[in-house]
């Protein structure tokens, strides 16, 4: 409604079907006219770069000074030497007060970073949704979801009354073969199957019916994904430009990750894309690690492990195991990447998830591990702890997918693994956040697919890329 319902109710000229293409190309062509003055953000260009880049100002709401003063406000803090987290008697991680007010400062700073890509982003955005529009390709978020509901229910309704026709034709057809095994050519032979006939055609009606509207949605579905796919290029592209800004990412020109040379070359390839989307000192902290790392391909589960060994046999041939004595061969760490992923994943998301977890290993800056300390006190504030609160005062660890082995605490995240806990330091916060925020996993924890949204989540991830 364009005017409440106390104001007499007025329905917007955009959502009756007539005006719809005028009205948005009169308020996209309304909205370029004010961006008139010359942006803050400088562009950055990118290596792949769908769709075009377009910049915007910031408005009266942000202005980049607010930005990095948060940034540079977290940073002291993080910089102040006091502990941010200790264990306790019983071996639980405790938060201190400073802790608290360092995961706090580093979260603002997020939110406004976030704010500042949305409206680096907001140009690109409102140009792809408005061609969308043009081409009859669905992206409000609303009309999208009351489509795609009363498909769903159209094409349930037409099964419905298919399925209950399963049982009255095939009691026309018992009648209809039992009057012609009594008599080929009599009348009750002749009616029973012209009443069979039109059963069976009427149930064709209905199947029909269904998988046109079946086809409907699918098509809808499928259009809407790829809406969706543009404009998280679109905001991936501003996230690059906002956090360059802030701080380098990934290695400096042509300069590539350093990658033991048991390494193979097609591996190597696959890792380039996601190091990219690090800042260049936590980059550069992997490749000043005394264990060097490897990248490995599996038809298995991803993962990474900090504990490897090469061994090296007689005839020159190397082999990366974990189940050896390192004093054996030589140390190493694994990333282990499937290159054929399950559906909804991707080789960098899954690439960009486990490069974070060698991050969490290696980039320890006064020897501080602060990625996992920055991640075990947004995880306790998010599953009912907080300062003066216990462990008891949190959400009980349960069996991840059943098994025991694996534990998590649910609460509102995208998806319960990012709940995920280990009984060394590391979690899942930063992985998934980084998996979601560059390849789009988990809904890019805004609300895509039949993920829901998580903006503190969001800003957590934002702010420690920004900050830590």
């Amino acid at each position: 409604m364009c005017r409440n319902k106390a104001g007499g109710g007025r329905r917007c000229k955009r959502h009756q079907g007539e005006y719809r293409k005028s009205y948005d190309r009169a308020m996209y062509a309304a909205h370029i006219s004010e961006v008139s003055f010359a942006p803050l953000l400088k562009e950055i260009t990118l290596p792949t770069s769908p769709p075009p880049v377009v910049k915007v100002p910031f408005s009266e709401e942000i202005s980049w000074s607010t930005v990095t003063e948060a940034v540079e406000n977290a940073r002291v803090l993080l910089a102040d030497p006091r502990p941010r987290i200790t264990k306790n008697d019983d071996g639980e991680w405790v938060v201190t007060e400073h802790g608290w007010a360092v995961e706090a400062a580093v979260t603002h700073a997020g939110e406004l970073v976030k704010k500042a890509i949305d409206l680096n982003a907001e140009e690109d955005v409102l140009r792809i949704v408005t061609e969308a529009q043009e081409r009859e390709d669905p992206s409000d978020d609303y009309e999208f979801t009351i489509e795609r509901d009363r498909l769903i229910n159209e094409a349930s309704t037409w099964g419905e009354k298919y399925e209950e026709m399963v049982c009255p034709v095939e009691l026309q057809r018992d009648r209809y073969n039992t009057a012609r095994q009594l008599d080929v050519d009599s009348e009750e032979t002749r009616i029973t199957s012209e009443q069979l006939m039109k059963m069976y055609e009427e149930q064709e009606q209905y199947s029909t019916a269904q998988m046109k509207a079946e086809h409907e949605l699918d098509l809808m579905v499928s259009d809407y994904r790829k809406v969706e796919k543009n404009i998280m290029w679109a905001r991936k592209a501003a996230t690059t430009r906002v956090l360059s800004r802030i701080r380098p990412l990934g290695l400096e020109g042509e300069q590539e990750i350093i990658l033991h040379e048991i390494t193979d070359e097609s591996m190597k390839e696959v890792v380039r894309p996601a190091v990219r989307h690090f800042p260049r000192e936590w980059v550069q902290s992997s490749d000043e690690c005394p264990i060097p790392l490897t990248v490995a391909n599996t038809i298995y589960r991803a993962g990474y492990s900090h504990s490897a060994t090469v061994i090296t046999y007689d005839s020159g041939n190397k082999l990366i195991t974990d189940d050896c004595d390192p004093a054996d061969g030589e140390p190493v760490a694994v990333l282990v990447l499937n290159t054929t992923p399950a559906m909804g994943k991707t080789v960098e998301g899954i690439a960009t998830h486990e490069f974070a977890h060698r991050c969490e290993r290696t980039y320890t800056p006064n020897g501080s591990p602060i990625l996992f300390e920055l991640q075990e006190t947004f995880l306790q504030r998010r599953t009912g702890g907080g300062p003066g609160k216990t462990t008891a005062d949190r959400e009980p660890l349960v069996p991840y997918e059943g098994k025991e082995e694996e534990v998590i605490r649910p609460d509102n995240f995208a998806h319960v693994y990012m709940g995920k806990e280990y009984k060394w330091e590391s979690r899942e916060v930063l992985s998934t956040g980084m998996e979601a925020l560059w390849s789009g996993e988990f809904g890019g924890m805004r609300g895509n697919g039949n993920y829901h949204t998580d903006e503190d989540m969001h800003a957590f991830v934002l702010g420690v890329l920004a900050t830590a």
